[in-house]
């Protein structure tokens, strides 16, 4: 992983919520493809973890849409 990689992935996880996310690596694949580094898309570490960010948001939003808007806890303990 490189040390640019390393940057997006936590930029990422400081994401506090979807757009945020999207717009993040929106602006990582520019830097990525504008200038130079040209990382291969199928081995990025930040595409990786933006599918994880992304799906992490969408069971999150989807358990709030079910409780009507009240939030709750994820587990079931």
């Amino acid at each position: 992983m490189t040390k640019f990689e390393q940057i997006g992935v936590n930029m990422q996880y400081e994401a506090t919520n979807k757009n945020e996310a999207i717009n993040k690596f929106s602006r990582s694949c520019e830097c990525c493809c504008n200038k130079g580094l040209h990382i291969n898309c199928n081995r990025c570490a930040i595409d990786t973890v933006h599918k994880l960010v992304i799906a992490s948001f969408e069971t999150i939003t989807n358990t709030v849409d079910k409780t009507k808007g009240v939030k709750s806890c994820l587990c079931r303990r």
